[in-house]
């Protein structure tokens, strides 16, 4: 399993092709550029603000698209007037029913078998 936080969902962008064997991703707080070399296979979930600098329309379009030409199993949820870093509860972003929402769905996520 890869997880990147914000600008953190970069850096599983650029490891997702070296390491074949990962089975699946989470990407919170933004959507990522990937990359044409990932492999088939691996189940991916993207938990993001609407609207959100970080995730605009074109950008989860195009991770759509992307993922669905490289075989890669792809969700996404889209928070509705959250902030930026919704999931953490310190910061002024912080949505409680978005946090909850969202940890409840990586939680099923992760319990599904690889």
């Amino acid at each position: 399993m890869l997880a990147g936080v914000s600008l953190g969902t970069g850096v599983v962008g650029d490891l997702l092709p070296e390491r074949p064997a990962t089975a699946g991703v989470l990407l919170l707080h933004a959507a990522v550029a990937l990359p044409a070399s990932v492999r088939p296979g691996p189940r991916m979930q993207s938990h993001v603000a609407r609207p959100d600098d970080f995730a605009p329309h074109e950008r989860v379009a195009a991770l759509r698209r992307a993922a669905r030409e490289a075989g890669v199993v792809l969700e996404v949820f889209r928070y509705p007037g959250a902030g930026h870093f919704y999931v953490d509860r310190d910061l002024p972003d912080h949505d409680p029913a978005a946090a909850e929402l969202t940890w409840r769905r990586v939680l099923d996520s992760l319990g599904r078998p690889l």
